[in-house]
């Protein structure tokens, strides 16, 4: 659409050099109107969900577009989802290093260097998740910038410690406390008492409660939101053999 729009600026092929400037400094450069409208089908592709077709368009793309920061975000993207870490990190390191000087500084670049992160991530490669994390949250942590400084001085965290590490039996049978509205299990941080955890299959991290973490030499980053203050309320009703409360935010 934008080449569209210039175009009609721009009348005649005298002033095609024009658009092709524009393009290649902001990091879109396309070889042909052909290929401009092909990008446009993939994009189309790619809103709708249809990321397999929208892969197939960008693959015949980048041959004839090889240092197309677009299109080499977008099958980075893909790649990320389908969790092809490696297919990713090399799209994405490419974008990084096509992009003009200009766009390839916070926070211009913030949204590239995020998207790495999450493939390093992704790996448990996490001190490097966690520099471009930080490199994406930027000097300035405001908004959605904040976010991603805070989850690189999460992940710093782990130092030159390797989190996640599987050891012990091949198979494990582990009951569980209760299983509505969330499934319960106990378990245990650094040899203490057993103690009961909730498996919220959408999250991400394991998350104590601060006083268990001080009291077993757990290290504490942030505490405090209301999904935090539930489960603590309801973990105190099962360490007291009641019925887990509804929902009702302390904070």
């Amino acid at each position: 659409m934008a080449k569209r729009l210039l175009e009609s600026l721009f009348h005649g092929s005298e002033n095609k050099n024009a658009i092709t400037l524009f393009y290649s400094v902001n990091g879109y450069a396309m070889n042909n109107i052909t290929d401009d409208e092909n990008l446009e089908s993939a994009n189309a592709l790619f809103s709708n969900g249809e990321f397999t077709k929208a892969e197939n368009t960008l693959l015949k793309l980048i041959h004839s577009n090889p240092e197309s920061v677009e299109i080499l975000e977008k099958l980075g993207t893909i790649a990320l989802w389908k969790n092809d870490t490696e297919k990713a990190k090399s799209y994405f390191k490419k974008a990084l290093k096509e992009k003009s000087w200009l766009s390839n500084y916070w926070p211009l670049n913030a949204q590239l260097k995020y998207r790495l992160a999450s493939t390093y991530f992704r790996d448990d490669a996490f001190k490097k998740a966690a520099a471009l994390f930080t490199e994406a949250g930027g000097p300035v942590a405001i908004g959605p910038f904040k976010e991603l400084s805070e989850k690189g001085k999460q992940l710093a965290l782990f130092g030159e410690e390797t989190p996640y590490s599987i050891e012990g039996d091949a198979i494990t049978m582990v009951e569980f406390v209760v299983l509505d509205p969330l499934p319960v299990v106990k378990m245990s941080i650094h040899d203490a008492d057993p103690e009961f955890f909730i498996i919220d299959t959408g999250a991400e991290d394991i998350m104590l409660d601060t006083d268990y973490a001080k009291k077993n030499r757990s290290a504490t980053f942030w505490q405090c939101a209301c999904r935090i203050c539930w489960r603590k309320t309801w973990v105190n009703a099962l360490r007291q053999n009641q019925e887990p409360a509804r929902w009702e935010c302390k904070c």
